[in-house]
C-alpha cells in the first residue's frame, strides 16, 4: 500500500478484488475504482448485499446467537465494535457511491439527451434531404418516362424511316445532285456578276478612279482652274496682248475682251477636235470589233482576204469598246497627237476667218506664237474626252443660269453686268454676250466648275 491513500476491505468481495483503494489528490481527488468485468458485475449487486447484511445486522436472530456469555467476552466486545465501524463504513461507502453513481448517471443522461437532441437534428435533416432526393427521383422518373416515350417513338420513326429508306436514299443523291449543279450555276453568275460589276465600275469613274493611273478625273478638275485657266491661259492672253498690238502700245478693253475670248475660243476649238477624233475612233473600233467577233474562223483561216475585206457592222460590242477605252484612257497622255494638234490649227484658222465675232483681227504669227497654248489645250481636251464617261464643256448657252455661270469682274461694265443690277432684277432673263472661259461638267450635265462670261447690253 502507498502512502496518501486509503484503503477498505469487504468481506462480500473476492479476495483479489476485495481491496478498494480511494486516492486523495491535493487538486482533484478522486476515487479510482479497477474497471473489470467482474467488479463491475460485483458493483451492481453491492445494494442488495448491503441491504441484506443491514437487515441481517438489524434482524432479531442476533439475540439468538447472543448470550450473556458472550457479552461479558472481550472478543465479543472487539467484534461487536468491529461490526459498527464496518457498518459506519459501509454507509459511509455506500452514500458515497450513491452520490457518485448518481452524480456519473445525471452526467450521462445529459450528455445522451445532447447526442439525442443532435441526432434529432441530424434526422430531421436527413429526412428533409430525403425529402428533396424522392422529390428529384419522382422528377427523374417522370423524365425516364417521357425519355421512354419519346424512345418508343424514335424506335416508331426509325422503323418508318427504314420502310422508306431505299427511295429517300435515292431521292437525297439527287438533291445532292441538284444541289450542286445549282452551286456552281451561282458561282458562275457570281463570278458573271463580278465582272460586270467591274466593267461598270471601270466604265464609269465619276465616283471612283484609279489612283495609280496618270490620267485621273480629280487631277484634271484640280488642274482646270489652278494650272489651265489661271496659268495657260493667262500666259496666252498676254502673248497675244503682246503680238496684236504695238509696241508701248497699252490695248482698249474692247481688244483686251477679245484677246481674252480668243484664248477660250482656241480651247473650244479644240475640244471639238478632239470630241469628233474620239468619236470617229470609236466607231472605227467598233466596226472593227464586229467584224473580228463576226468573222474569226475567217480570219485565223485567211488573214490576207480578211485585211481586204471592209465590212459595216451595227453596234454589237460596247463592251469590248468601253474595255478599249479605259486602256485609251490610261495611255492618254502619251499619245501622238501632232495629227490632232494640226487639225485644231486648221480648224482655229478657218473659224477665226469665217466667225470673226468678238475677236480680234486675224493674223497668222499670232497662231505661230501660240503654238505651245495650242498643244496644251489639245492634250488636255483628249484627255478629258478619253475619260470614262468623258468629260465636257459647256459653251453655247445663251441664257445666263446662276448654277451653271460666273459674271467676270474684269468686264463689269455696268448694266447687266453690274451687281448692284442684278441684285434689283434677280428673276430678269439675261442674255449672254460671250464666254471667256467654259464650263466644265460631266456627261449628265453636273457642274464641275463655273464658267465666266459677260452679259449684252439691252
Amino acid at each position: 500500500m502507498e502512502p496518501g491513500r486509503r484503503y477498505f476491505s469487504s468481506p462480500l468481495l473476492p479476495r483479489h478484488n476485495r481491496t478498494w483503494e480511494l486516492e486523495s489528490n491535493r487538486t482533484d481527488p478522486k476515487i479510482l475504482v479497477a474497471f473489470d468485468a467482474q467488479f463491475l458485475r460485483q458493483l451492481r449487486q453491492l445494494p442488495d448485499e448491503l441491504e441484506l447484511l443491514k437487515r441481517h445486522c438489524n434482524s432479531g436472530t442476533k439475540s439468538t446467537f447472543r448470550s450473556e456469555a458472550w457479552d461479558d467476552q472481550p472478543q465479543y466486545q472487539q467484534w461487536s465494535t468491529r461490526e459498527e465501524r464496518l457498518k459506519l463504513e459501509y454507509a459511509e461507502e455506500y452514500v458515497k457511491l450513491q452520490n457518485r453513481y448518481r452524480d456519473q448517471l445525471m452526467k450521462e443522461t445529459e450528455s445522451y439527451q445532447r447526442e439525442n437532441e443532435n441526432l434529432r437534428k441530424q434526422l430531421e435533416k436527413w429526412e428533409k434531404v430525403a425529402t428533396e432526393k424522392d422529390e428529384e427521383i419522382t422528377a427523374l422518373k417522370t423524365k425516364v418516362e417521357e425519355l421512354q416515350q419519346h424512345v418508343a417513338m424514335s424506335d416508331r420513326l426509325k422503323r418508318g424511316m427504314e420502310r422508306y429508306s431505299d427511295g429517300s436514299a435515292q431521292e437525297l443523291q439527287k438533291t445532292r445532285q441538284a444541289l450542286h449543279a445549282k452551286e456552281t450555276e451561282l458561282e458562275r453568275l457570281k463570278e458573271r456578276l463580278a465582272a460586270v460589276s467591274e466593267r461598270r465600275v471601270r466604265s464609269d469613274q465619276r465616283k471612283s478612279e484609279n489612283t495609280l493611273s496618270t490620267n485621273r478625273q480629280s487631277q484634271l478638275e484640280s488642274e482646270y482652274v489652278t494650272e489651265f485657266k489661271d496659268g495657260a491661259r493667262v500666259d496666252a492672253v498676254e502673248l497675244i496682248t503682246n503680238r496684236a498690238t504695238r509696241h508701248g502700245t497699252k490695248p482698249s478693253a474692247r481688244d483686251y475682251l477679245t484677246f481674252c475670248r480668243l484664248a477660250c475660243f482656241i480651247f473650244e476649238t479644240a475640244f471639238e477636235c478632239a470630241m469628233k477624233a474620239k468619236t470617229t475612233f470609236e466607231k472605227v473600233t467598233t466596226d472593227a470589233l464586229d467584224i473580228l467577233s463576226s468573222n474569226a474562223p475567217a480570219i485565223g483561216l485567211n488573214k490576207s482576204e480578211f485585211q481586204n475585206k471592209v465590212i459595216f457592222y451595227g453596234n454589237k460590242s460596247q463592251d469590248a469598246l468601253s474595255e478599249v477605252m479605259i486602256l485609251v484612257k490610261e495611255e492618254a497622255k502619251t499619245h501622238d497627237l501632232n495629227s490632232l494638234i494640226n487639225l485644231v490649227k486648221r480648224a482655229i484658222e478657218t473659224k477665226w476667218i469665217r466667225d470673226n465675232d468678238i475677236l480680234p483681227s486675224y493674223h497668222s504669227t499670232v497662231i505661230y506664237s501660240l503654238d505651245e497654248y495650242i498643244k496644251y489645250c489639245t492634250r488636255f481636251a483628249w484627255c478629258m474626252v478619253s475619260q470614262v464617261p468623258p468629260l465636257e464643256i459647256e459653251y453655247k448657252n445663251k441664257v445666263f443660269d446662276s448654277r451653271t455661270h460666273v459674271l467676270s469682274q474684269a468686264f463689269s461694265f455696268g448694266g447687266e453686268n453690274c451687281p448692284d443690277h442684278r441684285r434689283r432684277h434677280p428673276k430678269a432673263q439675261q442674255t449672254i454676250m460671250c464666254y471667256l472661259w467654259p464650263t466644265l461638267q460631266d456627261c449628265q450635265g453636273k457642274v464641275i466648275v463655273k464658267g465666266e462670261v459677260i452679259l449684252s447690253k439691252r
